[in-house]
């Protein structure tokens, strides 16, 4: 895979270039091959192509992107040329279009967002915020997320009834990341959009729904990565700050889980100090309480 990422970045290269018009005419760019890629997955589906060349292809393309990960300028370069081949769009477009929640293919391609979206890059996240703006059909993609988060509740209330921790499923984690990474830079206008979609019929509030998948926890070692995704996203849909969407978190059960959360680490803490200080966090916790 690694092999083919570099030979698609490079592809341009490998012809001798010539001075000869009509023979330059058969000659096939970088752009070009690209362009034809994009158009594979675009319409892999209608074409009724292999699904797993096309999970092998996401992951590929991806990879161009992590192997100039060392060097800022470069990935930016990168992300930007996919996003210009409408890469963005397209991914976009069969994250909503796949009927049947799998998981490797769903998988696959958030990875490919999250890399093109990396540092919060400005240009990727104003073409999200234009398609949600100007089509209305991608309120299938909030139905997506929607169902997707609902599905990591349901789990984990599920697990809780007979006392098993569970951990966010590893789709579910590039979900959130890539929620985060929507609002990276405090974007004020897709950290809104994720609350409210005004473009939309229906509307899928995932500030509040990310709230409730992270008060779904009893916080324990092996969930806590889990726990911290939840807040590293909910972290980057309030910075700015975006009011409405603190507002929303504040009207959710959000404190509750804090408050809980803090008797826990309390408790944990004063059993490595001292007898006066014991006495101390006990006092803060009933004041909490009350």
């Amino acid at each position: 895979m690694n092999v083919l990422s570099n030979s698609l970045l490079n592809f341009s290269t490998a012809f001798v270039e010539s001075d000869d018009k009509e023979l330059r005419e058969f000659f096939i760019s970088g752009e070009d091959l690209f362009i034809k890629l994009m158009n594979y997955l675009q319409f892999w589906i209608q074409k009724k192509a292999n699904k797993a060349s096309v999970i092998f292809l996401i992951k590929a393309l991806s990879r161009i992107i992590k192997n100039s990960m060392d060097d800022e300028d470069a990935m930016i370069e990168r992300q930007n040329m996919f996003d210009k081949l409408n890469t963005t769009k397209i991914l976009m477009v069969l994250i909503w279009e796949e009927k049947n929640h799998d998981t490797q293919y769903l998988y696959s391609i958030f990875k490919f967002m999250i890399r093109i979206l990396l540092g919060g890059n400005p240009v990727v996240q104003r073409t999200i915020a234009d398609l949600f703006m100007s089509n209305s059909i991608s309120e299938k993609f909030f139905r997506k997320m929607n169902d997707l988060i609902l599905r990591e509740i349901a789990q984990i209330d599920f697990s809780s009834k007979y006392n098993v921790s569970k951990e966010i499923s590893h789709l579910g984690k590039q979900l959130l990341r890539l929620l985060q990474l929507f609002c990276e830079g405090h974007n004020l206008t897709l950290q809104n959009y994720l609350r409210q979609q005004t473009n939309s019929k229906t509307n899928y509030d995932l500030v509040t729904l990310t709230t409730k998948l992270l008060c779904a926890y009893k916080v324990n070692s092996k969930n806590f990565e889990s726990v911290m995704q939840c807040f590293d996203t909910l972290t980057e849909l309030t910075q700015g700050p975006c009011q409405a969407n603190q507002i929303a978190i504040i009207n959710s059960k959000f404190l509750e889980f804090a408050v809980s959360l803090l008797n826990v680490i309390f408790y944990v803490m004063s059993h490595n100090l001292t007898k006066s200080h014991r006495k101390k966090i006990k006092r803060l916790i009933m004041y909490q309480q009350d």
